[in-house]
């Protein structure tokens, strides 16, 4: 007898073989512009916390004894976003598995990253805003009439 090899009969199918070539030629493609892309990489892996070794060592004659927990432990699950420019770029661990909210809050913070939020600069701003008895020139373009301006005392 011969032990069976297992292979899902999805994997190697004709429409899976042509989606994964489109992607290639896209990724290609990519790197063909002028204008460079940065490629990110978004992976999320589980681990158990009481995960141990199969096999150990110990002097002949007596056996490889390890300690385990009494109970199964818990996981940790980590999701993490890497680029070939700057390395890692966000990584998140999470006691218990990923959902769909997990997953929109690291999208969220990976983008803030990638992408941060405008800011307002103090010298965007004219400095006659900040004080309130000192002429605009945009209080005299839209009242040119003194009475009617408010600055105008």
């Amino acid at each position: 007898m011969k032990q069976l090899y297992k292979v899902p009969f999805e994997r190697n199918s004709q429409r899976n073989k042509e989606l994964r070539r489109a992607y290639v030629d896209g990724v290609l493609e990519m790197d063909a512009h002028a204008i460079p892309h940065e490629f990110i990489f978004i992976d999320e892996a589980g681990f158990n916390l009481a995960k141990t070794r199969r096999r150990g060592r110990n002097v002949i004659g007596h056996r490889a004894i390890i300690d385990v927990p009494g109970q199964r432990g818990g996981n940790i699950t980590m999701c993490a976003a890497i680029s070939s420019m700057h390395g890692v770029l966000h990584r998140h661990a999470n006691l218990g598995p990923y959902n769909t909210a997990h997953i929109l809050t690291f999208l969220d913070r990976l983008h803030n990253i990638l992408i941060p939020p405008e800011r307002m600069d103090k010298a965007l701003f004219p400095r006659c805003l900040a004080r309130e008895d000192i002429a605009c020139d945009v209080d005299e373009a839209l009242w040119p009439d003194p009475a009617v301006r408010q600055d105008a005392a």
